[in-house]
């Protein structure tokens, strides 16, 4: 696992301005982000076919998104607010935790859920073809 300060990440990261989002390329490795108090409110995301998952914690607040072919998870803990989004085909979830605000979003036919706990205000979201369904279509004969 690699563990980075704002700045750090924000040094290798490329910023998207129509999502306004700073990206890494997923490498196979997970990675943590930790904000402390006075680092600036950004959204962090992790894309691309490869492996891996992105955290962020601490007080800053801002999002974090997943998103690709690659497996791995969106996690957002911490009493910031911002949510967790997981996007693509690759397995994994999106996870927010913490007092700070925020959701949990899932979204495309990769496996995963979207699970927010109790301790702050937020929902959890999963949208897109179910497993079970997807696989039952899969194993469908077409009608000759």
């Amino acid at each position: 696992m690699k563990n980075y300060t704002v700045n750090e990440v924000l040094k290798i990261a490329e910023y998207d301005a129509e999502s306004w989002v700073y990206f890494v390329e997923a490498d196979g490795e997970d990675i943590t982000i930790t904000s402390r108090e006075g680092d600036g409110d950004y959204n962090y995301g992790m894309r691309g076919d490869k492996d891996g998952s992105i955290t962020l914690d601490g007080p800053g607040n801002g999002s974090v998104y997943r998103k690709g072919h690659g497996n791995g998870h969106a996690w957002r803990f911490g009493t910031g607010n911002g949510s967790a989004y997981r996007f693509g085909s690759g397995d994994g979830s999106a996870f927010r935790t913490g007092v700070g605000e925020g959701s949990a979003y899932r979204f495309d036919s990769g496996g995963g859920t979207a699970f927010r706990d109790n301790l702050g205000a937020g929902s959890a979201f999963r949208d897109g073809i179910e497993i079970s369904k997807r696989r039952m279509l899969q194993n469908e004969n077409p009608i000759a």
